[in-house]
């Protein structure tokens, strides 16, 4: 994945793909490999996931400030998404990415690739949507200049990418551990 204005190479080997459609208001996927299968329901991405990648990419932000990119795949045979950091050169504003993963441990082939979630360093709305990689599927770009997780979220199918509402692709809202956590918070005067 080449998101970098010069340079960069395309992998040679690329992971199982998806093949996104919108139906009723949902978001349906089939391996792109199978031109056949049978639509199945997009699922959402836990929150965990989310806090997680928007964790790692602040931490590259902070220590190089550098933009940087972790990929999602669907484990189909474990029915569970997964972030994975592919090798990737980053500069400012900008990353190529390796999705064969030279040199690494790739993925199996049982995880479909099905979005991206990347940092970017502007707010502008026309530069984040140019910055979503051309593969289909969920793809969440953290403007890493804000201190609070601040996130944009598209579905790309096809040649579009579509900005995206949280209830379409976060499975809930609120860490459930961070909502146990936050009951035994009681606000005082002085002790």
């Amino acid at each position: 994945m080449n998101r970098s204005t010069p340079g960069g190479s395309p992998a040679t080997k690329l992971p199982p793909r998806i093949v996104l459609q919108a139906d009723k208001d949902r978001w349906h996927y089939r391996p792109l490999e199978l031109p056949n299968a049978k639509l199945a329901s997009f699922p959402r991405l836990p929150i965990s996931i989310v806090y997680r990648c928007s964790a790692w990419l602040s931490q590259v932000w902070q220590h190089y400030g550098r933009v940087g990119c972790v990929l999602l795949y669907w484990d189909a045979q474990h029915q569970r998404w997964e972030a994975e950091v592919p090798p990737q050169m980053i500069n400012q504003h900008a990353y190529v990415c390796d999705l064969s993963f030279k040199g690494f441990q790739a993925p199996s082939r049982d995880h479909l690739l099905c979005g991206s979630f990347s940092s970017d360093s502007t707010d502008d709305g026309e530069d984040v949507m140019n910055s979503v990689p051309p593969f289909d599927g969920i793809h969440i770009v953290q403007h890493v200049q804000h201190e609070l997780i601040a996130v944009s979220a598209f579905f790309r199918a096809g040649d579009q990418p579509l900005y995206s509402q949280p209830q379409n692709w976060l499975e809930q809202m609120v860490d459930p551990v961070w909502e146990r956590w936050m009951q035994r918070v009681r606000l005082a005067g002085s002790f």
